[in-house]
């Protein structure tokens, strides 16, 4: 699996992230917990992008909910992390991807849109 093809994935998801009109239109998931367009514009961009690069691993998104991982490998994915912040437009959030082998993270990807820096774990 080539990792830069995944990071360029996950990069170009500044496109959805930087769009202050998706991120206006909020939904309220639970007490104090927010799912935007932008949440879910980048968990459908990456699930599909993921499994047209690896269709035999599973992919696990915060905004699917849960279910079951019957693969040995899938991707969990935290399409936004900092939904609050992002509402705001504070400028403090991050997209989180990472690959789970045989019960052990193998790999995760941080990346912050707002400074364009990777963080590769």
């Amino acid at each position: 699996m080539d990792i830069q093809k995944i990071i360029n994935l996950v990069t170009y998801t500044q496109e959805f992230i930087k769009n202050r009109e998706m991120a206006a239109h909020v939904k309220e998931k639970g007490l104090a917990d927010y799912v935007t367009q932008v949440d879910i514009a980048v968990q459908n961009f990456l699930k599909k992008e993921l499994f047209a690069l690896a269709p035999d691993i599973q992919f696990l998104g915060e905004e699917t909910g849960l279910q079951e991982m019957k693969a040995e490998s899938f991707w969990i994915l935290d399409p936004v992390n900092g939904t609050t912040n992002l509402m705001h437009d504070y400028q403090h959030s991050v997209v989180s991807l990472a690959l789970c082998r045989q019960g052990e993270i193998v790999m995760g990807i941080v990346y912050d849109p707002f400074h364009e820096e990777v963080c590769l774990l």
